[in-house]
């Protein structure tokens, strides 16, 4: 199974889960973390082509994928995610995933 089904299996369970189930919450960012930390030019390839909605739900877990990957070149993948969707205010977020990257 490619990231790209992998992310919209994870992202359509995410969207069944109450907001109060922080058991379910945490599960499915752990999942979407593990996946998007497999492949960094998949995982790239497959955020500069999804949703506004998308990208809103995975930006919970831009700092732990940062985290796994050590990559400025996803940092910069975000940054062009901010540009394209400046209503998401992903900047803070993104400023954060970038803080858990080594020799920054």
């Amino acid at each position: 199974m490619s990231i790209s089904d992998e992310v919209r299996r994870n992202l359509k369970k995410r969207r069944r889960i109450n907001q109060d189930d922080d058991f379910g919450l945490k599960r499915s960012w752990e999942e979407l973390t593990n996946i998007l930390s497999k492949n960094e030019d998949e995982a790239i390839k497959y955020l500069m082509n999804c949703s506004e909605d998308d990208v809103l739900l995975i930006s919970s877990v831009f700092d732990y994928v940062s985290e796994n990957l050590q990559s400025k070149k996803f940092i910069s993948c975000l940054r062009k995610l901010d540009k394209k969707y400046p209503d998401l205010k992903l900047t803070s977020f993104i400023d954060d995933a970038e803080d858990y990257i080594e020799d920054n």
